[in-house]
Parts: C-alpha cells; sequence; structure tokens
C-alpha cells in the first residue's frame, strides 16, 4: 500500500519500513549495457562480382501435407545465403519461427489484410491504377514504350507490400514477352478477349471470370517464369526423412520451383509456352497441386496469392483489349533472364502499341 501511495503521491515521505525503489540496493552494482548488435560487414568495393549458380536439378516433389505416411517436414527457419554457400543473415525472432505468436501473425495477415473480402476492397484503386497505365500508353503515340517500366509503376501503385510488387510486375513482364514470342497465342487471347469487353470500355473484374484462356495464359507463364524461382530457404530444426533422403538437422534446403514447372515427368514438351494445357486442367497455382508452386505450399505458401492473381488478370486483359502490340523496329527480342531475388527479362521488355480501333 505505501507503494501506491507514493507512485499517486510522490512528494509523500516514505515508511522507513518500506524500501526504496526509486534507486538500487546497496552493494548491488547497476548491470553492465548491452553490447551493441553485430553488423555485416559491406562488400568491399574491389570484390570480384558474384558468379551465378546454375540452378538445381534435383528436386523433391509429391510429399503432400494431408498424407500420414509423409509428416510435414521441420523446414521452418529461413535464412539467406551468398554464392560461397555462406549463411549471411539467419533471420530470427518469434515471426519466423512455428509457434502461437506465428500462428497469431499469420492469423491477422491472411484474416485481415489479405483476405478475399480485403482485396475485394481495393478492386476500385486496381481498376483506376489500371485505367492510368492505360492512358499512358495511349498518350505516347507511335513512340516506343517501356512496359516493364509501367508495369512495375502499375504494381508499386496497387500492392502495398514491397515483396509482392517485384514479383508481381515480374509475372506481368513475361506474359507479354511470351504473347509477343508466341503470336499464335496472342491472336487467340485476343479473340476471346474481344468476344466478352466492348471496344470502347475498359475490363473489369467482373469480365474476367469468363476469361478461360486469359487464366490459363497466365498459369503457363507462371509454370515457366516463378517470379522467384528458388523459393525461400529453409532450415531443418531436426533429423527427418522424406522420400526416402535423410535430411539432418540444422540443413539448408532450397525448393526449385523453376525446375519443378520444367519436369518432363509432370508436363508434356514442358520448355513450349502452350497454354491449352490448363484449359482442361484442374491444376492451379495455389499450393494444391505441387506440379506447379511458383509461390510455395503449404503453412510457408505466400498468403498474397489473390492479390497478386487479380492484379495481374486485370492488368493484363485491358493491355490486350486496349493495343496491338509489337517489337520495335531494329530492336533485339530475347528471353535471358537477369539474376536476381526474382528474375526478370534481362532487357527491358520495349514495344510498339497501337491503339485499337474497332
Amino acid at each position: 500500500m505505501a507503494l501506491l501511495h507514493r507512485h499517486h503521491h510522490p512528494t509523500t515521505a516514505v515508511s522507513p519500513q518500506a524500501p526504496d525503489y526509486r534507486k538500487p540496493p546497496p552493494n548491488r552494482p547497476l548491470p553492465p549495457p548491452l553490447p551493441p548488435l553485430p553488423l555485416p560487414s559491406p562488400r568491399p568495393l574491389n570484390a570480384p562480382p558474384l558468379r551465378r549458380r546454375p540452378r538445381p536439378r534435383r528436386l523433391l516433389r509429391h510429399c503432400s501435407p494431408r498424407s500420414h505416411e509423409n509428416p510435414r517436414p521441420n523446414l521452418l527457419e529461413p535464412t539467406q545465403v551468398d554464392d560461397n554457400d555462406q549463411v549471411l543473415v539467419r533471420v530470427q525472432g518469434p515471426c519466423f519461427h512455428y509457434g502461437e505468436y506465428w500462428r497469431q501473425m499469420r492469423s491477422i495477415c491472411v484474416l485481415q489484410l489479405l483476405s478475399n473480402r480485403r482485396v475485394q476492397s481495393f478492386r476500385d484503386v486496381r481498376e483506376e491504377e489500371t485505367a492510368v497505365m492505360i492512358e499512358k500508353i495511349r498518350s505516347s503515340g507511335s513512340d516506343v514504350v517501356n512496359l516493364s517500366e509501367l508495369m512495375v509503376e502499375l504494381t508499386g501503385d496497387v500492392d502495398v507490400f514491397a515483396g509482392g510488387t517485384e514479383t508481381t510486375s515480374t509475372s506481368l513482364e513475361w506474359a507479354m514477352a511470351e504473347l509477343l514470342n508466341y503470336p499464335q497465342v496472342m491472336k487467340k487471347l485476343k479473340i476471346e478477349i474481344r468476344l466478352i469487353a466492348q471496344p470502347n470500355q475498359p475490363i473489369t473484374e467482373d469480365d474476367l471470370d469468363q476469361m478461360p484462356y486469359l487464366k490459363a495464359v497466365i498459369k503457363e507463364t507462371l509454370r515457366l517464369h516463378p517470379p522467384i524461382p528458388s523459393l525461400m530457404p529453409r532450415e531443418s530444426t531436426k533429423d527427418v526423412q522424406v522420400m526416402g533422403y535423410d535430411i539432418a538437422t540444422g540443413t539448408r534446403v532450397v525448393t526449385n520451383a523453376w525446375a519443378i514447372g520444367r519436369d518432363p515427368s509432370s508436363w508434356d514438351e514442358p520448355e513450349e509456352f502452350r497454354p491449352e494445357r490448363f484449359l482442361n486442367s484442374s491444376v492451379d497455382f495455389r499450393g494444391h497441386d505441387f506440379e506447379l508452386i511458383p509461390f510455395g505450399a503449404g503453412r510457408r505458401g505466400c498468403p498474397g496469392i489473390q492479390f497478386a492473381a487479380v492484379v495481374n488478370e486485370l492488368a493484363f486483359a485491358n493491355l490486350v483489349h486496349k493495343f496491338d502490340f509489337a517489337v520495335p523496329d531494329g530492336v533485339e527480342f530475347d528471353m535471358s533472364e537477369a539474376a536476381g531475388f526474382s528474375v526478370r527479362k534481362m532487357h527491358p521488355l520495349l514495344v510498339v502499341a497501337t491503339p485499337r480501333t474497332c
């Protein structure tokens, strides 16, 4: 009671029997200050360039999280590594270790930030920003348009997460590049879109469900060009066995989504861009079909799949609906990949966009 009384009345005298909590007891020194957190050393300016490591071909497939025979591996702790197999940063903290805190944080993200209802609440923003992009292209006239740059601007204005901005614009860039590389696919997609939408009206999200070939084109793009080809690394927290492979505690495991999407045991002619393969197939990219996991799967799958999918479909459909695209004269068109966290085209996607007249 004396402590409470002193808290509300600081000037009141303290009883001699009550300890004074405002200063440390005698003969007990204060604890030493905590040492500063170590910072990673900057990369020297004269250091050799990082070499691009070839993608591994060995992959783990079809380990169903629902199977009692194949329990879920304990691959929970993300790490970042350099090209010399050295751990640069070990991401620690309760939000990255599976437990009660992690479950609560994921629940907040899935139910409050990225739920279907929340995604729909951004519909007007998506449609408005898509219209702004279309107008920028239209105002360019016959000039060469840098579609890669415009797509980054679009997703940056729509998305609320930095990671989603990069991966969404990368998917749009590759989808348009594949259409330019396969004119017969472009022609078929134009027919579908222009049978549904009016020439002078923008495509809305209500129209997208009537475009199965559009969705097939996007699935095929994600199969060949997953935005993050090697999903975030995991580290085993205990000894486990997956498909006969022994994985010791502390083993770093990387899922090669790029190789899985081109696995000839799962796909016919895997190197060909053929959206028709998805027209009569239930395979989707939302983490239920392990032959197509550009966004991961299970507990650690990307919670923003729905957000990314609707941005891609809306922007992609309006681009094909409003313009005829061609490669500029004198510009060499190539499909080379640039190394990075997300694999973009090595060179920007430059096009000439002719507005649709009928």
